[in-house]
């Protein structure tokens, strides 16, 4: 024959014998055969035979309100991602990402509706019988790795209507593909459990726990706080986009890294009524950024307003020495604030890091020396009032709103 010669040609089930024997030669093992044989086949199996029953799946209401004692008990749950339904179960509006409860004040009780409308994150829905080769394309092109499975229902005298039936994941088709269940370090490994809800990763961190209950201990960012604050930042504050030593600009894992490291800033009524947090005209060496609750932002030209979670003073002063502020920040007498400040000490040390290899301590120390005589700069000659850490720094003051639910493409953090 003239050409090119085609060769041999096998059907699925010719490959899925040919790797028995393979097997019983000892040239391939078990594992490898499942997951070829899982990829040959799992296109062509359908939604329904792997999905999640929705009455296994944990969905809150529009109507939650996001307080403390909610925010808490869904980070315990575990899960990642949670439906969010307005009428009923079959009336699934939007999800909501876990990770996105960071930027919840629990002070101001948003509910979910409001909180699905601000982060857009909607639901991909698919059919039960669609399968799951189509479900895994339209995963990788749609950025997401959830899809709601509904169904129409025609029973009944009435007219026909969506109900839902389930939810499918990625990870269902990856052990479709693997031949084998994925567990999680929570879930319990029990053989006559054969499905598991597939709508969790659960992960949950105990300093998460100690950052929702307030813990005195807690003195020090906890990661996934830090890691959102980070995002945020580099996000919309120009000055955490600085180059350090080498031109390269900050990303988020370096400023997340300086929040963990900066030390936390609690203020209660009981303990400070009526302090200020930064004085108009007052030198700073360092920024604050507000954690939780609210201040009172005021200046000789402009009445006061009142800023929230998240908001940046003094950022200015992380780049310049003798920063004054031209704004005072007044903490409110009746409520409970907690801060962040980073130090300029500490955001130069991460542009401009120092390599002590025999002493790591001495650094610590050089640092807490220059603290303590910016400190005592600070308080030079100056009467302050009592029972409260009083910080006289420039607050860089900005026009946007204090409700935390402004930011731009949340969907890629």
């Amino acid at each position: 024959m003239l050409g090119r010669e085609i060769g041999n040609l096998f059907t699925k089930r010719e490959i899925g014998k040919m790797l028995d024997i393979h097997v019983k030669q000892n040239l391939l093992d078990a594992d490898e055969t499942d997951i070829m044989r899982g990829a040959m086949h799992f296109k062509a199996k359908v939604v329904a035979s792997v999905m999640t029953p929705i009455d296994q799946v944990y969905s809150l209401p529009t109507t939650t309100k996001l307080t403390l004692a909610t925010i808490r008990h869904i980070y315990q749950q575990g899960y990642s991602r949670i439906p969010v339904y307005h009428k009923d179960i079959h009336d699934i509006v939007g999800l909501i990402f876990v990770k996105d409860l960071i930027f919840a004040d629990p002070a101001e009780e948003t509910t979910l509706l409001h909180f699905v409308h601000v982060f857009g994150r909607g639901v991909h829905r698919v059919w039960p019988d669609s399968t799951l080769g189509d479900v895994l394309q339209a995963f990788k092109m749609g950025r997401t790795h959830l899809a709601l499975v509904h169904d129409v229902n025609n029973a009944g005298p009435g007219d026909p209507f969506y109900e839902t039936k389930g939810i499918v994941t990625l990870e269902d088709i990856v052990e479709e593909i693997l031949q084998a269940d994925i567990y999680d370090e929570s879930d319990q490994i029990d053989a006559d459990v054969t499905r598991k809800n597939r709508l969790s990763h659960r992960s949950y961190d105990t300093g998460v726990d100690r950052v929702i209950l307030d813990d005195d201990r807690t003195k020090k960012l906890a990661k996934p706080e830090a890691d959102a604050l980070a995002k945020y930042l580099v996000a919309s504050e120009p000055v955490f986009l600085t180059p350090d030593a080498n031109g390269v600009p900050l990303d988020v894992a370096k400023v997340s890294n300086l929040l963990s490291q900066s030390h936390l800033l609690e203020f209660r009524a009981q303990d400070s009524p009526h302090a200020e947090l930064l004085t108009q005209g007052k030198a700073t060496n360092g920024c604050v950024i507000v954690l939780q609750g609210h201040v009172i932002v005021s200046s000789n030209s402009d009445s006061s307003t009142k800023r929230g979670l998240w908001s940046l003073f003094g950022a200015h002063a992380l780049l310049e020495c003798d920063a004054e502020s031209d704004v005072t920040v007044d903490l409110p007498p009746d409520e409970y604030v907690r801060c962040v400040r980073v130090s300029r000490l500490d955001f130069q040390a991460t542009l401009f890091p120092m390599n002590i290899a025999e002493q790591p301590a001495v650094l610590a120390e050089r640092r807490l020396e220059i603290q303590i005589h910016q400190v005592h700069q600070d308080h030079n000659g100056i009467h302050h009032k009592p029972l409260s850490p009083v910080f006289h720094s420039d607050l860089d003051q900005s026009k946007d709103t204090d409700v935390p639910y402004t930011l731009d493409n949340r969907e890629s953090m």
